[in-house]
């Protein structure tokens, strides 16, 4: 690995824009990813900054639009916001960004895109916890056993959810004959 001549496992490497060009060039990412990325190939900081200011400018890095998609992903698969904005912060995209992507969100309106994106936390929650009952050949409906409760809460915690989120809507399941007010 020469870092003079820019080198890298006998790859010449472009100019800072070109490489950063390629590596967006595969799919959308954040501008903390393509500096990380330029800085592995050893450009210099300030030319890791122009080029980035560049990829800006010509619209191919886009952090806010970039958590726009990356939480009405994250919401269709039943992710929390606070797990969504964890997995964003981690790579990078600022606060503001990702609270006026949850805004744009939750003032468009969704079936027009033949989508259904569910915005309430609660409801996400409860479509997670129908899809393991399904899945474990139950309904809302039927006696749950504990083997199954202990699923539905494991999937909720995996996906992110409160602790009271979680027992909010596991709590709602008939475990023991007696129906649970939701």
């Amino acid at each position: 690995m020469e870092i003079g001549n820019r080198n890298i496992r006998h790859k010449v490497i472009g100019t800072a824009y070109e490489e950063g060009a390629k590596y967006l060039a595969h799919r959308m990412r954040t501008a903390w990813q393509v500096i990380s990325r330029l800085k592995e190939y050893g450009f210099p900081d300030e030319e890791v900054n122009m080029a980035v200011a560049e990829l800006r400018k010509d619209g191919f890095i886009d952090d806010e639009e970039y958590a726009y998609a990356y939480i009405r992903n994250s919401f269709k698969k039943g992710r929390s916001v606070g797990r969504t904005k964890f997995e964003l912060e981690k790579i990078g995209v600022d606060e503001i960004s990702i609270d006026d992507a949850l805004y744009r969100l939750e003032n468009q309106d969704v079936e027009d895109l033949g989508e259904r994106i569910v915005i309430s936390e609660e409801q996400r929650a409860k479509e997670v916890m129908g899809k393991v009952l399904e899945l474990s050949g139950y309904d809302s409906q039927d006696i749950v056993p504990d083997k199954v409760y202990g699923k539905v809460v494991r999937r909720l915690a995996s996906c992110g959810y409160s602790s009271s989120m979680i027992f909010k809507v596991a709590g709602t399941l008939n475990r023991d004959g007696i129906r649970k007010k939701e």
